[in-house]
């Protein structure tokens, strides 16, 4: 999964384009619901925009909502976001759109961005296990924030440290919005009753996972850092850094494959491609603009739509990488990038901002 940060601005980007292709053409619905997203609501679009990945900080409070994240990742995606959907749409005649839906907007264009930027990510992150090094877990977390780093830096011409992301993402899982915790329960319940329709503890992991990722999107706030990473014992100081967005990076490390080298699929037969990040970003905007701007529309124009279409066009495969079939498997390619050193060189970095 790319980070909470790359999510948020790849959101900002397809509802942006979604926006200029029903300009003119539907009233007020859509400028209305574009002022929610970029003002009055940006932090509940934003935290939409985190889609599952708000279940993965969900390790700290019992019962733990963890494993939500993992079966969204894996299947079903479209489907659960379809109930989002139908559960938020506006009434007819649309004058404007809850809380519930602009986080609904958000959520909505996690899965495309997931499937196009994790091909590339595991390539380059998957190592073999060895002493001392990062293992893949801490290797993939960390690249996720290089690339949030160097892609903000290069789509909003700010560093990461200007992203506040107490305002944008730790308050409001703090105080979500009213019925939030309610509405996810219940399409977790719709999409997956063999699973969520049987746990009696669902609405529990709701709670709990709100509060650990209000935690979670604090420990790692930007303003917060410095001081957060030097107060932990050494032995676990890495396991906190790997989820920090990184400063000042070694420009000879080509992370965002900026001189387009080949890369190939990590699974199934073998792919070759050329394309740097930014190149598979601006595809997945252009991607998920096609393929959302027709619900979209029909759902703010009229209140409605078909669930079925949403689904489809969504997607309800796996997330990351997928054999030919379409489940999600293990890769059996790599050529992971220096991360260690890359690693290392921040620990050096803040610890160096932090002597007399």
């Amino acid at each position: 999964m790319p980070s909470q940060l790359l999510h948020t601005l790849f959101g900002e980007d397809v509802i942006a384009g979604i926006y200029r292709r029903m300009k003119g053409r539907l009233g007020t619905a859509p400028a209305a619901a574009l002022e929610k997203i970029k003002n009055t609501r940006k932090d509940v679009f934003a935290l939409g925009c985190q889609g599952p990945d708000i279940f993965y900080h969900s390790r700290r409070r019992r019962p733990v909502g963890l494993e939500y994240g993992t079966l969204l990742h894996r299947r079903g995606f479209g489907l659960f976001t379809a109930e989002l959907l139908s559960m938020t749409r506006p009434t007819s005649p649309v004058k404007d759109i809850n809380a519930l839906g602009v986080y609904t907007l958000g959520f909505m264009t996690h899965a495309i961005l997931d499937r196009a930027a994790h091909p590339f990510i595991v390539y380059k992150t998957c190592i073999p296990p060895k002493r001392g090094g990062l293992n893949y877990a801490q290797a993939h977390a960390f690249f996720e924030r290089i690339i949030d780093a160097l892609m903000f830096k290069l789509l909003r011409g700010a560093e990461a440290a200007a992203w506040n992301q107490e305002d944008m993402l730790a308050g409001v899982c703090a105080e979500p919005p009213p019925n939030l915790k309610e509405l996810l329960a219940r399409a977790l319940t719709l999409a997956f009753p063999e699973r969520a329709g049987k746990d009696g503890k669902l609405q529990s992991r709701m709670e709990n996972t709100f509060q650990d990722s209000a935690g979670f999107y604090r420990m790692t706030a930007p303003a917060n850092v410095a001081g957060k990473i030097m107060d932990i014992p050494p032995s676990v100081r890495k396991d906190h850094l790997v989820y920090i967005y990184p400063e000042r990076l070694p420009e000879r490390i080509d992370f965002l494959n900026l001189e387009k080298r080949p890369w190939f699929y990590p699974a199934g037969e073998e792919r070759e491609d050329t394309r740097s990040f930014p190149e598979i970003y601006a595809g997945a905007v252009e991607a998920a603009v096609d393929s959302l701007a027709g619900i979209t529309g029909r759902w703010l124009e009229q209140g409605d739509f078909s669930k079925e279409e949403a689904a489809a066009r969504i997607g309800n495969g796996g997330l990351s990488i997928v054999d030919e079939k379409g489940a999600p498997c293990p890769p059996c390619r790599a050529e992971p990038l220096p991360l260690d050193e890359a690693l290392e060189q921040q620990a050096l970095l803040r610890q160096a901002a932090l002597s007399p």
